[in-house]
């Protein structure tokens, strides 16, 4: 079973889709689509501004998520 990434890395992720924390943990039966939107357009809008950190950061903590 996954363990819950830490705290800091769960508001780091809310940070970059600017997202309030507890918007990670609701027990509402929204689809997943709404976060996977939400990134696309996030790293388009990177990409359009050539901002490749920002991208990378963004790849990193999901990485980060997903190993913890």
């Amino acid at each position: 079973m996954a363990t819950a990434p830490e705290k800091s890395i769960s508001a780091l992720f809310a940070d970059k889709l600017k997202v309030d924390l507890p918007y990670f943990f609701t027990t509402k039966n929204e689809p997943i689509y709404n976060y996977i939107e939400t990134i696309k357009l996030l790293i388009n809008k990177y990409k359009r501004t050539r901002n490749y950190e920002a991208i990378y950061e963004i790849v990193l903590v999901g990485e980060v998520m997903l190993l913890s």
